[in-house]
Order: C-alpha cells, then sequence, then structure tokens
C-alpha cells in the first residue's frame, strides 16, 4: 500500500492508495478526523507525544515543539519525525490491514534536492522499517492535481499558508511539471491575519472597559482564529470573548480586509519578481493557482483577480480550491496522479 504525507502549519495529513482508489487518511479524531496538530510535546521526564496528546498536553509540564518549524540542527529531529510516521504507520496500517510499501512526502518548493531536512525525514522513516521514500513538491503535486498545462506552459502557485506564503512558477517541461522559481514570505499568512484579530479584540476591549483583561490567552487565539475562519463565509461575525467581565466583539469582512490589505499587496509585489525570476512574462502565465489553509478567504481570490486580469487583453483563469478540505489535500493526492505518470517522485 502506497500512501502520501505531508506536514503542514495547519495539520499532519496522509492519503492513501487503496484498491485503486485515493482516500484521505483517518489520522485525526472524531473533531478533525483526517489532520493531526503540528506538534510533539516533551514531557519534563523526556517523554515524546504526538498526535492530539501532544496539543492537549499541559505546557507547564513540558516543550511543544512545532513540527514545520524544526530545523535539521535541531536536538532529537529525528527522533521526532520517527515517532510521528511510527504513529501514521500504525494508524493506517491497522485501519486497512495492510502493510506500507511506499511513502511519498509532499515537501515545501524551497527544499532543494540536498535539503539536509529530507535525510531526517529518510532517516526517520527506515527507522521504521520503511525504506522506499520519496519527494515531492507541494506546488508541482498540486499542479498535477488542478491543471491540464500544454508543454512549454506556465503556472502561478499562492500558497498562503499559516506561517507564510509560498509563491512558485510551475511550468510543463515535457511530460513533466517542474518548479522554475519560488520564493518565500516569511510572516505573511493565517497566523499574521488571526494576530490582527486578537490585536483588535484587545483594542476594541480596553476602549469599552479599560478594566477588562484577558484571563486565558490560548482561547483568545482560538477565538480569533475561529473569528478568521467564520468571515470566509459570513459578511460580520460576533463572538463572546473570555475576558474578566462580559465583552461580545464584532468584526465585518471589510473591516478584516482593511487589516490584511497591506501585507497581501507585499505578496502581489513579490509575485512579479518570482516570474522574472523564473525567466518568464506575465503574458506567459495561463494559470493562477491559489491553495494553502487561508485560500478560502475571499478577500485573495478577489485581489487576484483585480491584480492580475485589470488591463489584459486575455483574462487568467484562477483556479480556487472548493473548499478548505480540496485545499489541504489537494498536494498529497496529486502525489499519485504523478507516480501513474512517471518513474520518480522526485522533482526538484
Amino acid at each position: 500500500m502506497n500512501i502520501a504525507v505531508e506536514i503542514g502549519a495547519y495539520g499532519v495529513r496522509s492519503t492513501v492508495q487503496h484498491e485503486g482508489k485515493t482516500e484521505l487518511a483517518h489520522l485525526g479524531d472524531s473533531l478533525s478526523p483526517y489532520l493531526i496538530p503540528p506538534q510533539a510535546f516533551v514531557t519534563k521526564k523526556g517523554d515524546l507525544v504526538v498526535g492530539q496528546l501532544a496539543e492537549l498536553s499541559d505546557i507547564t509540564q513540558g516543550d511543544r515543539i512545532f513540527l514545520d518549524e524544526m530545523m535539521p540542527t535541531d536536538a532529537r529531529v529525528v527522533e521526532v519525525y520517527t515517532e510521528l510516521f511510527a504513529f501514521i504507520k500504525r494508524r493506517i496500517s491497522t485501519l486497512y490491514k495492510q502493510p506500507i510499501s511506499s511513502v511519498t512526502m509532499v515537501v515545501p518548493p524551497y527544499y532543494k534536492s540536498v535539503d539536509p531536512r529530507k535525510n531526517n525525514i529518510l532517516e526517520a522513516w527506515k527507522c521504521n522499517e520503511i525504506s522506499a521514500v520519496g519527494f515531492i513538491s507541494s506546488d508541482v503535486s498540486v499542479c498535477y492535481k488542478c491543471l491540464n498545462l500544454s508543454p512549454g506552459e506556465c503556472a502561478l502557485v499562492f500558497d498562503v499558508g499559516h506561517n507564510g506564503t509560498i509563491l512558485s512558477i510551475v511550468k510543463r517541461d515535457g511530460n513533466q511539471f517542474q518548479t522554475a522559481c519560488c520564493r518565500y514570505i516569511s510572516g505573511i499568512g493565517g497566523r499574521a491575519f488571526r494576530n490582527f484579530i486578537y490585536s483588535d479584540i484587545e483594542e476594541q476591549s480596553q476602549l469599552q472597559a479599560p478594566a477588562m483583561q484577558l484571563y486565558q490567552v490560548q482561547n483568545i487565539d482560538k477565538i480569533s482564529h475561529a473569528i478568521m475562519e467564520a468571515l470566509s463565509s459570513q459578511e460580520s461575525v460576533v463572538a463572546d470573548v473570555p475576558f474578566t467581565a462580559a465583552y461580545r466583539y464584532s468584526i465585518s469582512r471589510q473591516n478584516f480586509q482593511e487589516m490584511i490589505a497591506k501585507p497581501l499587496e507585499k505578496v502581489l509585489n513579490e509575485s512579479l519578481v518570482c516570474v522574472k525570476d523564473a525567466g518568464e512574462s506575465i503574458d506567459k502565465i495561463q494559470q493562477i493557482v491559489l491553495t494553502g489553509g487561508c485560500s478560502q478567504i475571499p478577500y485573495i481570490r478577489q485581489l487576484l483577480g483585480v491584480f492580475f486580469n485589470t488591463g489584459n487583453a486575455v483574462g487568467k483563469k484562477i483556479i480556487v480550491p472548493a473548499n478548505i478540505e480540496s485545499a489541504m489535500f489537494n498536494a498529497c493526492r496529486g502525489a499519485f496522479i504523478i507516480q501513474s505518470k512517471t518513474t520518480s517522485t522526485l522533482k526538484f
């Protein structure tokens, strides 16, 4: 049985190729069946925990590790990966009652072919008795899933994630899609957008009642995230916030758009640099693909349409995932399409 795995800031996810079908792997619990938190937890005794238990662990009793932020030089990095992959292997093997024969790791396009993080991953899978491990760039995989480019055509991929935004130019060269250029803009993504709401909650509450104070920062963080998600489908949101006194916070979609407009303008300008660095011109970009955990924010789609189609004789098609599930899993699904069309999953 073949599986694809992606470790993202919004969660660890996997797809399974089973009986000729590609299915989402049930890694999580009833509240989030297909995702597990991208975290590990090291207790004061040195025990290592992954999955939902890592997120629920008391931060005063150990240290939390964010998987997508780990670097090759970090202490226990291979051990953390090994425990994570053991968890995934147990869940999938138990569910499908079959052993895993090969793994495709979906990684960001800024991973190079000799990136030491890949060696950490390979070693961790070998510790789990799986040596058939390949790597595929997430932008290439998404394009295999979502696009039908002709030879020589290019697409511009906007991956607006949690910690930042990845811009990349994907070009079809013969029968393969390849990354021609990519740029990573750190700090412009879901975390920053959520923090804008968090700051607004603090500011507005102090205007109404200066004596009020937050009593659980983590809860406010989760509420800010929930508000951001709700604004993707609602024109305004009203939420009760746990302060020392009763407080009800409200925000409109228009207000939220004004908060994120300036950072997104920077991303759009950076995309032009990415096109130039790839040796292409905007005229040669046939399609624009929006993906990532923030792809459901309507304002981002609106900005892309205005920025790239205003003044152009031929409008560019903007591909948007139908829902958050598609946004999160298209790259993993695309990995199996690549396997069926090529002999190798290593495409850097």
